[in-house]
């Protein structure tokens, strides 16, 4: 779903896919932002697992 039919923004996307197979981030899809599903994740260890470690694109 896109919110008022504008232009998808990547987390919205993500959300969106979790969305379909059941996970949430603890806000709408059309309200999901980087920080709201980094938060959520942190915060719920239980149902999210780190399968691959985040890093700076400037560490590569």
């Amino acid at each position: 779903m896109i919110p008022g039919n504008k232009y998808p923004i990547c987390s919205w996307v993500v959300a969106d896919a979790f969305a379909k197979v059941g996970k949430d981030f603890g806000v709408e899809v059309g309200m999901a932002t980087p920080d709201d599903i980094w938060d959520f994740i942190e915060k719920n260890t239980e149902k999210y697992k780190e399968i691959h470690p985040l890093k700076l694109l400037s560490q590569e």
